[in-house]
């Protein structure tokens, strides 16, 4: 058994790479001629992590899916061009998981919250992480717009630049901004 799960955790961590490192693995397989072998490659890997990912949250189940039926699109419909859409799907999916978690009783940031405090949250933190959600969801919206000019740019560059490096760099600076905040208004409450 432990061998099985360790290929399993092998598996999820390869996908989870391979959806870090999608524009650039596309650019790659692209200028080398192998974007059919590597979308096969994508699309098994993908659905893997899906499989693996179905009792698990949905941050991981998601993307997977996404990344299985853009790869299988692009397989079906011998259309290379399908791939540059899974960043647009990805933030599209995310910006929908948290608007949608504002029609339950908790935001997934109030979630998230709850089960790394282990104890309920005060109105206030709940307020604040109803903010936070509210500030992703902004996020992936100009995230999401951003990748999907770059798809109707045409331009292959632009396309990795912004999907494979200043994409991350944004996250970066909003989780980073995110945090800053949240020490503040920690040392205020």
């Amino acid at each position: 058994m432990a061998p099985i799960r360790a290929a399993a955790r092998a598996l999820s961590a390869l996908a989870s790479l391979l959806a870090v490192i999608w524009p650039i693995a596309v650019a790659a397989a692209a200028s080398t001629g192998e974007m059919r072998l590597f979308l096969e490659a994508a699309f098994c890997v993908f659905l893997v992590r899906a499989a693996l990912a179905v009792r698990g949250p949905a941050q991981k189940l998601l993307p997977s899916l996404l990344g299985a039926a853009v790869s299988a699109a692009a397989l079906a419909l011998h259309a290379d061009e399908a791939v540059l859409w899974y960043p647009v799907l990805v933030n599209a999916s995310f910006l929908s998981l948290f608007a949608l978690s504002f029609l339950g009783q908790e935001t997934v940031v109030e979630r998230i919250a709850s089960r790394m405090s282990r104890a309920p949250l005060p109105p206030r933190g709940r307020q604040y992480c109803r903010r936070v959600t509210l500030a992703w969801c902004v996020f992936f919206t100009a995230n999401g717009l951003v990748a999907l000019a770059t798809v109707l740019s045409g331009s292959r560059e632009a396309w990795v630049l912004w999907n494979g490096v200043l994409s991350y760099g944004a996250i970066g600076l909003m989780m980073a901004g995110e945090y800053l905040v949240r020490r503040r208004v920690l040392r205020d409450a």
